[in-house]
């Protein structure tokens, strides 16, 4: 069965902000309707979303990006994008200060990841 999650995913590659930030949401929304494994069968799901969070400086994307890991099943990979997350920790808005707790909480499930936490030291 064809679903349009590979084509989201190619999308948050986007050269515009909006439109990334607009994947993120959408695959958010099919992760919190019970379809993560839609996602994570898509290769390509972790490099963009860490693409999103490295390479953008735009807070609503790294927001709409650590909404998106927040609801994930973080994986060993995930370790890498806790560096991309702590900065929102920081960010004025509230929005993105709830983001990224969220997505820092999930992905410490993953003991990987926990102790990439532990290595930055940096969350107080």
């Amino acid at each position: 069965q064809q679903n349009g999650v590979p084509m989201m995913v190619q999308v948050l590659r986007s050269d515009e902000d909006r439109t990334r930030q607009a994947a993120a949401q959408i695959l958010k929304c099919v992760v919190d309707h019970g379809h993560q494994d839609s996602l994570m069968a898509c290769p390509a799901w972790y490099t963009s979303v860490f693409r999103l969070l490295s390479t953008t400086t735009k807070v609503d994307t790294h927001t709409a990006a650590a909404s998106l890991l927040s609801v994930m099943t973080p994986t060993k990979e995930c370790e890498q994008m806790v560096d991309y997350l702590i900065p929102l920790l920081r960010e004025d808005s509230q929005r993105a200060r709830e983001a990224g707790v969220r997505a820092l909480v999930c992905l410490s499930r993953n003991a990987d990841c926990l102790l990439a936490m532990e290595a930055g030291n940096e969350i107080e």
